[in-house]
């Protein structure tokens, strides 16, 4: 699996910041496992079995990032979507039984090595957030400006972690004017930015229906507000 990644680490450590991409790291891999819906089930009327599986796959992930270690990374980052449109998908007591210590373990591989922890979730997840910062949570992506509001994450978690992401790629980027597109990053990187601890960058991938037009007003908008 790390063949590759072994010979073009060497070739690239001088020149650039290297990230490790460890995704589908717990709640993912497990109801890829078993089904969504066996598992969001599972969750409830068979906690032994859940517990079980979570462990498994946690230590799956702590060996995954003691290699990544090895490899010489400056950051991970790790993956998984707990958060729906407005909320979470299970609630905040049940992650945080479940979920939150066994991340702690993967990410502690990490901050013991001095490599900066960033982690991908989609959704609302605004509740967990401090518990993400409790446990190791370095920088957070990809901050979805139609599922959480970006002043809030920006006043409440600003000074302690860095953000990734923010530029709409639900309504914006696909359906606005290039005039909006760079509206949206110049009100990113004001937002976000304020602590200097911001990548610019879209909420999510750019997908097939944003318009060229909207793809060039976001590199331009970019070279023009950022600092």
């Amino acid at each position: 699996m790390f063949d590759h990644v072994t010979t073009e680490t060497k070739k690239m450590a001088d020149n650039y910041y290297l990230v490790g991409l460890q995704h589908i790291l717990l709640f993912e891999r497990a109801w890829n496992l078993m089904g969504y819906e066996n598992f969001m089930n599972a969750l409830i009327t068979d906690r032994i079995f859940i517990e079980e599986l979570l462990d498994r796959i946690t230590d799956y992930n702590i060996e995954l990032a003691k290699h990544f270690v090895s490899l010489g990374v400056d950051a991970i980052r790790t993956g998984y979507d707990y958060g729906g449109q407005l909320n979470l998908q299970m609630s905040p007591t049940l992650w945080r039984q479940l979920f939150k210590p066994r991340l702690h373990k993967i990410w502690s591989v990490y901050r013991n090595a001095k490599v900066t922890v960033i982690h991908h979730s989609c959704g609302n997840i605004e509740e967990i957030i401090p518990d993400m910062i409790d446990i190791g949570l370095e920088m957070l992506h990809p901050v979805q400006p139609n599922a959480r509001s970006l002043e809030h994450i920006a006043n409440q978690f600003g000074h302690e972690i860095a953000f990734h992401g923010g530029i709409d790629t639900q309504k914006v980027l696909p359906f606005g004017t290039p005039k909006e597109v760079k509206h949206a990053v110049k009100e990113c990187v004001k937002i976000l930015g304020k602590n200097r601890q911001y990548v610019i960058a879209p909420s999510q991938e750019i997908m097939n229906d944003v318009p060229t037009a909207n793809i060039v007003a976001l590199l331009d908008g970019i070279q023009e507000y950022r600092y």
